[in-house]
């Protein structure tokens, strides 16, 4: 990680500068900058010995969790103190300017690897890293890693960090935690992969900094697709204060991984205090077991000032001399350009005795003049420029190489290339009786921007060098080039392109950040071919960067002193079980004079590959146990004392034969409708790489045999179809061998189903009773559908036997008639199917009703009126069944209508009680099937009898107020004073008129029975007040 940096102005720098060279030049004049075969010098840096902090083994890669929830904290935006110690003045004194006619080999792979939206943790920029082992390439991304084939699968998919890292201590990413700086090697001498990433802790400023882990991990095989032995190390322990370990680099060693850092105050402002080294122990790591750490704290220590030195990561066959010091290199620049250098380093550890581990200048060799202050990149259409990271910064990697005679260090960093721009400055160190520099050269044949650069050597000696390039015209993409081992020194012939850039990086805030580097490897199956990878956008966008992983090689590279191949040996034939390939030898220089083979069987990724047992003529015929694997061919060759090999490219899959049915398919299961039949798929031949694919179609034989559309499970239920016919299965085994089909025996002929079965009985709901519907409800039933249903009603005695069927009475309802009164009825519901009918009948109603009786003719009220006359009613006309009884209740109303008790005959005797009043009567009529009330209208205002008779006391009497219910009423016109005579035309009106009635001259013949005095009230509420009756 070089965390979100933005690179300085020049005139910020030279300020720096020119305030530096005082420091600078008193280095000089100590020999801290040293000189090309200087005196060792010796540093004291503080040693923290350590042990992991926790360490485990992961899952295979396809079995890790998902990718944590939570969006870990920006990388901090750590920036050097202090800055590279450069003259903007001095042009480059090794700049190469031309090229040679000839061009570096075209790429044999090309291949687009991880992109920042493939990834759920996501970084900008992505910091590519990546190594190639025997059949595998593995690249690493600021966010997580991935696997690859050498064609270019992706044999794992994107492996998020937070998915890798969970569980383990100090790596897990958290709100205040995130993982970045990939690093990513091939362990060459142990077949082991080894993948790190920096884990800091950032709470908001100004906290300081939690403490900084290493997250590295070894994988437990050369399958990088496998477990993986993980650890967590502390990385900024130190007595002189703990710092945040920033932008780490990794180098494999034989005693150990070596590590280098920038080193940062963890405490606010967080400035940059120095270099940092560290060790781990290698060997219990490739075991799994707790290992031990040294972490070095080098601020202060003369000629280290400037930080970004790299340990050296070894390639090739040869290991390192037992007991050789790990070398680091860092570069010093002179401002003076007097003595710019590169110093190397070296750390030798002592695991048992950590204080004697040592870190020693043995030599500063003194190389040409460069400017190590570079530029900002412009891109096309924004004026957003890229950080060229041109301070002095050693570029990844510092690759070693034992040639036994001599030993190499290639590596590079970024300079000006004299032009306004940036270019990458390589360098060859070698060490034969101490090291020296052999080339040093910078590559800028044109104007173009080219930065970012890694560098590394194959076993014959050739170099390749690979680099961003891109310039206000040209967007950045990845370009390399190369030398071969006899090509003349410090030149590289003319560049070739990975990938040309698609667009610009234009994101406002963070559009400066790209690389921050990239990586140069040799694959070791050949220590030829070139692999290559790094960063590039397909089109312009604000963030949505690219990488690209590419390979290459010198078409005379030669690693021994064997025949060389110039083609690779081939395989071809029929890539089946049973069947013959044949491999090639190849094409090799000089002629072989033996040649032998060993054929390999290699996983369904063609990766992890092993020698098959006697397999050792060009030609194989294929067995079982190569079905659902691929083949590789080794072909060895001889010639005088010396051997090479080399391994064909893999096969395709080798395709079983197609499956061999040796026990029939056969049914099980009731040959009867509705019954499911079930397929048993008998025998076949199987092969290790998958299982046999079943699939079945179901035939109806009747009596030929056809196929039961939409009838291709294992298991069939039979259908009303089906009965009669016999049934049989085909059942078809498939592998990638191919298919064969194989039939069944033919069941019994299919029975038809048994009738449905009831199951809740059915029912009848409604009023039994006349004119009223009945429904028959049909209950539950089982059986095989289509279930039918009819019915019978059934009128049965009043004691629920004796029922008979109602002649064609045969739905779901039934309306009741008068003939069912006093009759019981119930209905047969009769279930149908393919297989038979079943019959079962309801309980029985409750006995048939009639109809409650309905009134014609109103009953009708005969009679006079009068107090003493009686009143009767008469029963109207019904019609209803008989027998049909009539119950009569009186009313008297005066207004409203009420019961006059007892009255409850059809004739009623007009008391004076009811006087005043009128009256009516309701009249009930009811039969078996209820009642029916029915209202009279109501009489005439019932009047008092008097002395007048039926005039006095009838209709005229009755109606005035002397006739009314005092002065005509009960008394004057009554029995005696009212009777024939008395109460005749004359007495009516004149004794019972305005004079007053009674007696007073109008009372009849007779003496007066009442003397009545005093007058009624004309606005008295109750008739009679103020009269006084006296006898």
């Amino acid at each position: 990680m070089r965390p979100l940096r933005f690179p300085l102005t020049l005139s910020r720098r030279l300020a720096v500068v020119l305030a530096l060279q005082a420091t600078a030049v008193g280095l000089l004049a100590t020999g801290a900058l040293g000189t090309s075969q200087q005196s060792p010098q010796s540093a004291t840096p503080q040693i923290s010995a350590a042990v992991s902090v926790d360490n485990d083994v992961s899952a295979p890669l396809a079995d890790l969790p998902a990718p944590a929830a939570v969006t870990p904290p920006a990388p901090p935006e750590l920036e050097r103190r202090t800055p590279a110690l450069a003259s903007p003045q001095v042009r480059d004194r090794a700049v190469q300017l031309a090229v040679p006619s000839s061009n570096v080999p075209a790429t044999s792979a090309s291949f687009d690897g991880l992109s920042l939206a493939s990834l759920t943790s996501r970084s900008l920029p992505p910091d590519t890293v990546g190594d190639v082992g025997p059949t595998q390439y593995v690249q690493a991304v600021n966010g997580g890693f991935a696997v690859f084939s050498k064609t270019g699968d992706n044999l794992t998919g994107p492996i998020d960090d937070s998915s890798f890292w969970s569980g383990l201590t100090g790596c897990q990413v958290s709100v205040t935690r995130g993982l970045v700086d990939p690093m990513l090697n091939y362990d060459q001498f142990a077949d082991r992969w080894v993948y790190a990433v920096l884990s800091y802790d950032r709470p908001n400023q100004p906290a300081p900094f939690g403490p900084s882990y290493i997250c590295i991990a070894v994988s437990t095989t050369g399958d990088a697709t496998g477990t993986w032995n993980r650890y967590s190390f502390l990385s900024g322990d130190s007595p002189l204060g703990d710092v945040m370990t920033d932008y780490p680099k990794l180098g494999v060693w034989p005693d150990g991984y070596y590590l280098s850092f920038n080193d940062f105050d963890n405490q606010w402002p967080h400035d940059f205090v120095g270099t940092g080294a560290m060790v781990l122990d290698r060997a219990a790591m490739l075991n799994g077991t707790s290992a031990q750490s040294q972490f070095l704290d080098l601020r202060g220590v003369s000629g280290l000032s400037g930080g970004s030195m790299l340990p050296a990561d070894a390639d090739g066959a040869a290991a390192p001399p037992a007991g050789s010091p790990n070398y680091y290199v860092e570069a010093v620049d002179d401002p003076t350009d007097v003595n710019d250098q590169l110093g190397v380093w070296t750390f030798h550890v002592d695991w048992a005795y950590p204080g004697n581990s040592k870190f020693e200048n043995p030599q500063a060799l003194h190389v040409s003049g460069f400017n190590g202050l570079g530029h900002s990149v412009p891109q096309p259409g924004t004026s957003i420029q890229l950080d060229g990271l041109a301070d002095d910064r050693m570029m990844n990697r510092n690759q070693y190489r034992n040639f036994g005679a001599y030993e190499t260090l290639v590596t590079n960093l970024t300079v000006d290339n004299g032009s306004g721009g940036n270019a990458p400055r390589w360098f060859e160190l070698r060490n034969a009786s101490g090291w020296n520099v052999t080339q040093d050269s910078t590559f800028a044949p044109t104007a173009l921007n080219r930065w970012l650069g890694s560098a590394a050597m194959d076993g014959a000696g050739d170099i390749a060098l690979g680099y961003a390039a891109g310039d206000a015209a040209t967007a950045t993409g990845l370009r390399y080039t190369g030398r071969l081992a006899g090509d003349p020194l410090n030149t590289m012939q003319a560049e070739a392109t990975l990938i040309a850039g698609g667009g610009s990086q234009t994101d406002p805030a963070n559009g400066q950040r790209w690389g921050d580097y990239s990586q140069m490897t040799v694959d070791p199956s050949d220590d030829c071919t070139f692999w290559y990878t790094g960063e590039y956008y397909a089109a312009t966008a604000n963030a949505d960067w690219h990488t690209r992983i590419g390979s290459f090689r010198f078409p005379g590279c030669v690693t021994s002193s064997g025949p060389t191949y110039t083609v690779v040996p081939a395989v071809s034939g029929t890539l089946r079980e049973g069947q013959t390939v044949t491999t090639t030898a190849g094409t090799w220089s000089p002629a072989p004079t033996t040649t032998s083979y060993q054929w390999r069987r290699c996983d369904s990724n063609g990766v992890s590959c092993y020698d098959i047992p006697g397999a050792t003529a060009s030609t194989y015929v294929e067995q079982p146990a190569d079905a659902g694997y691929r083949l590789r061919s080794k072909v060895t060759v001889t010639a005088g004392a010396s051997t090479s090999s080399i391994i064909s490219a893999v096969t395709g899959t080798v395709l079983p034969l197609a499956p061999v049915n040796s026990v029939a398919p056969s049914i099980t299961g009731t040959a009867q409708v509705a019954q499911t039949l079930t397929a048993v798929t008998g025998t076949w031949s199987t092969y290790a790489g998958a299982p046999n694919v079943f699939t079945y179609q179901w035939q109806r034989c009747s009596p030929g045999c056809a196929a039961i559309p939409g009838a291709t499970n294992s298991s069939y239920m039979l259908a009303g179809a089906d009965a009669g016919a016999t049934i049989r299965l085909n059942v078809t085994a498939t592998t990638i061998g191919g298919a064969t089909s194989a039939l069944s025996a033919a069941t019994a002929s299919v029975a038809l189903p048994p009738a449905p079965t009831n199951v809740v009985a059915p029912r009848v709901t409604g009023n039994a009773q006349v004119n009223q519907i009945l429904t028959a409800q049909i209950g539950t039933w089982t059986g095989v559908a289509p279930i039918t249903y009819t019915y019978q009603w059934q009128t049965c005695s009043a004691a629920g036997t004796n029922c008979t069927a109602i002649s064609a009475e045969i739905g779901a309802t039934y309306r009741v008639t008068s003939a069912d009164t006093g009759s019981r009825l119930r209905v047969t519901v009769t279930a149908s199917n393919s297989g038979g009918a079943s019959s079962v009948n309801t309980t029985v109603t409750a006995a048939v009703v009639p109809l409650a009786p309905t009134n014609v003719v109103a009953p009708a009220l005969a009679g006079t009126a009068v107090v003493g006359s009686a009143l009767t009613t008469s029963d109207g006309t019904w019609n209803g069944s008989g027998p049909i009884t009539y119950a009569y209740q009186w009313q008297l109303c005066n207004p409203g209508c009420g019961d006059i008790a007892g009255a409850t005959s059809n004739r009623l005797d007009l008391t004076s009680s009811v006087a005043g009043g009128s009256v009516r009567v309701v009249v009930t009529a009811t039969n078996g099937g209820g009642s029916t009330a029915v209202t009279t209208g109501t009489s005439a205002v019932v009047t008092g009898a008097s002395s007048g008779g039926t005039a006095g006391g009838g209709t005229t009497g009755g109606t005035t107020t002397g006739g009314g219910t005092t002065g005509g009423g009960t008394t004057g016109g009554g029995t005696t004073g009212g009777g024939t005579t008395g109460g005749g035309t004359t007495g009516g009106t004149s004794g019972g008129g305005s004079t007053g009635g009674g007696g007073g001259g109008g009372g009849g013949a007779g003496s007066p029975d009442l003397a009545v005095s005093g007058f009624a009230s004309t606005t008295s509420a109750v008739p009679g007040e103020d009269v006084t009756f006296a006898l």
